[in-house]
């Protein structure tokens, strides 16, 4: 089994049936989060372009967006989809941040998954932060409340990417 397999395989038995328990609707890699605001809450995977059999590499992105900013951007720019990827919120009128920026210290979180064995930490660390810090965030947002202070986690090192 190749990195990108490990890495789907993940997402289809572990991660989005944990986000689904979690409230999120959608479809890897986008996924939306109902709110009672109406509010747009978005959260999209991101694979690296540097994916090898050997080692793929991953992130999120989370995206809050009301339905008026949304109205307000689509009139300006037609090309605004009605629900844009979370790595399009601020272009489609709304915040958005990668999970790391969320995180103390505030660094750029990215996966590297090698082999299957990789997964479980990989897909619980994954879901903890969505749980505990993105759900957070977008309620906040879609509550108009402040957001959270940045969630005390230990940077995953990257490991030996040599064999890129």
């Amino acid at each position: 089994m190749n990195a990108k397999d490990v890495r789907l395989e993940m997402m289809r038995s572990t991660v989005v049936p944990g986000l689904r328990t979690l409230g999120w609707r959608g479809s890897a890699p986008h996924f939306h989060l109902p709110v009672a605001s109406g509010d747009l809450a978005l959260l999209s995977f991101q694979a690296t372009m540097h994916t090898s059999p050997t080692a793929t590499m991953f992130t999120f992105e989370i995206a809050h967006i009301t339905p008026e900013r949304l109205a307000e951007r689509r009139a300006q720019d037609p090309s605004v989809p009605a629900r844009p990827p979370a790595w399009f919120g601020q272009w489609a009128g709304g915040w958005s941040s990668r999970i790391g920026a969320l995180l103390d210290p505030g660094l750029d979180r990215w996966w590297v998954l090698r082999h299957p064995e990789d997964a479980p930490a990989v897909a619980a660390e994954v879901l903890l932060l969505v749980r505990d810090v993105a759900m957070p965030h977008l309620l906040a947002r879609s509550a108009g409340s402040p957001p959270p202070p940045p969630y005390p986690l230990d940077p995953i090192p990257l490991g030996d990417l040599a064999d890129w």
